[in-house]
C-alpha cells in the first residue's frame, strides 16, 4: 500500500469517527471511548489477576484505560484528529503495515466485566476495527468487580468461573447456570476442560447464530448469541446445527422465536424445548407426580430455600412460581414455604 492509498483510508475512517461523534453528540450521549479508570472510580473492585496474552474479540474491546488519549477517538474507535497531526501519522504507518504483513504485536488491555480497555495499542486496535478484523492479540489483566447480588454481577462470576475450561470470552449469558447447562450440552463433564476443537466448533457456530440473530433484529435485544445458541442445543443436537444452511439456521431461530422473547421479559417462565403439539388435558396430580394412579383431593406442597427471596433471585423467581401455583390451583393445591433454611435442620 502507498501512503497516499493509506491517506485515503485514514479519511474514510476519520469520516467514520465524526459520524458517531455528531450522532452521539445528537442523542445527549458521551461522543468519545470511555475510560476505564473513571469507571473504576465509581466501582467497588476485588482484584486484579493476570490473564497473560490472549486472543480477544475486537468487539469487545470498548475503551481505553486512562484519559490521555480519549479524546483522539470516537467511541467506534475511528480517530477523530486531522490528517496533518502525528497521531494520523502513526496511524497510516500502522495501517501500511497492516495491509502488507499484518500487525501482530500484542497490545495492552484491562478486563472489566467482560469488556476490554487499552492500556497501550489504542491505535492498533482502531486500524483493525477499521478494517474488520475479528479478533487481536493482547496481554490482559482482569479487574475483579467486588461481588454483590445483583443479576450483572452474578452472572459475571458464574462466567468467571467457566472462563478457564472454556476460554471464550464470545460466551455472554443472561441467565445463571446457563454455562453449566451448554457444558452438559456438549456432552461434557461439569470441570472438564474444553479443546482446541472444541472452541474452534462453538465460535463457527456462534459466528453463523449471530448473523441469523441479528437479522431477527437481535442486535436490540438483551437476549444474547450465546442464549440463543443455548436454546438451539436444547431441540437440535450439536453435530446437526454443524452442518445448517443460513436458511436453515434463520428458520431454527424462528421455532424458537417464543423462547426467545420470553427471555427479554422480567419475569422467568418455563422454555419449552420441544416442538408445538395439541394441548392434552391432565388432572392435577398427572401434572405434578405424573404415574400416580390414585388421585387425592388435596396436594399440600413445601417449598424449603436455604436463602430469603430478598437476598436470591433464584428464591425470588421460585416464590413467583409458588404464588402462581396457589392462585391457578386454588382449593385444590395448598403451599407453604420455608426461607432461610439450613441443611439438616427441621423446618418449622
Amino acid at each position: 500500500m502507498q501512503r497516499i492509498e493509506a491517506i485515503d483510508e485514514y479519511n474514510r475512517a476519520q469520516r467514520s469517527g465524526m459520524r458517531d461523534y455528531r450522532e452521539k453528540t445528537a442523542a445527549g450521549k458521551y461522543p468519545y471511548l470511555p475510560a476505564l479508570d473513571e469507571l473504576l472510580e465509581k466501582t467497588d473492585t476485588e482484584s486484579q489477576i493476570p490473564l497473560g496474552t490472549i486472543e480477544i474479540p475486537l468487539d469487545y474491546v470498548v475503551g481505553t484505560k486512562t484519559t490521555g488519549r480519549t479524546m483522539a477517538f470516537a467511541s467506534n474507535f475511528m480517530p477523530l484528529l486531522p490528517e496533518d497531526t502525528e497521531f494520523a501519522s502513526k496511524w497510516l504507518s500502522l495501517c501500511m503495515a497492516h495491509m502488507e504483513e499484518g500487525i501482530h504485536d500484542a497490545i495492552k488491555a484491562y478486563e472489566y466485566m467482560g469488556r476490554f480497555y487499552v492500556q497501550e495499542g489504542n491505535k492498533r486496535v482502531s486500524v483493525l476495527k477499521y478494517f474488520g478484523a475479528d479478533s487481536i492479540f493482547a496481554t490482559v489483566t482482569r479487574v475483579v468487580p467486588r461481588f454483590n447480588d445483583t443479576p450483572e454481577i452474578r452472572e459475571y462470576y458464574e462466567f468467571m468461573e467457566y472462563y478457564p475450561l472454556c476460554g471464550l470470552y464470545r460466551l455472554h449469558f443472561t441467565q445463571e447456570g446457563s454455562f453449566a447447562r451448554l457444558q452438559k450440552a456438549l456432552g461434557k463433564a461439569p470441570d472438564e476442560k474444553w479443546t482446541a476443537d472444541d472452541k474452534a466448533e462453538v465460535v463457527s457456530l456462534m459466528n453463523w447464530i449471530t448473523k441469523a440473530y441479528n437479522a431477527h433484529g437481535g442486535d436490540k435485544m438483551r437476549t444474547t448469541p450465546a442464549d440463543v445458541m443455548l436454546l438451539l442445543l436444547r431441540l437440535y443436537k450439536l453435530d446437526e446445527l454443524k452442518t445448517y444452511s443460513p436458511a436453515q439456521f434463520a428458520a431454527a431461530i424462528d421455532a424458537v422465536w417464543d423462547n426467545v422473547l420470553a427471555l427479554e421479559r422480567p419475569e422467568p417462565v418455563k422454555l419449552s424445548t420441544q416442538p408445538a403439539a395439541p394441548a392434552k388435558k391432565n388432572s392435577l396430580l398427572d401434572r405434578i407426580l405424573p404415574g400416580i394412579r390414585s388421585e387425592p383431593s388435596h396436594l399440600k406442597v413445601a417449598f424449603v430455600n436455604e436463602r430469603t427471596p430478598e437476598t436470591s433471585t433464584w428464591t425470588s423467581q421460585h416464590e413467583f412460581g409458588r404464588t402462581q401455583l396457589d392462585q391457578v390451583f386454588a382449593g385444590k393445591v395448598e403451599t407453604v414455604a420455608y426461607h432461610g433454611a439450613e441443611p439438616g435442620q427441621k423446618c418449622r
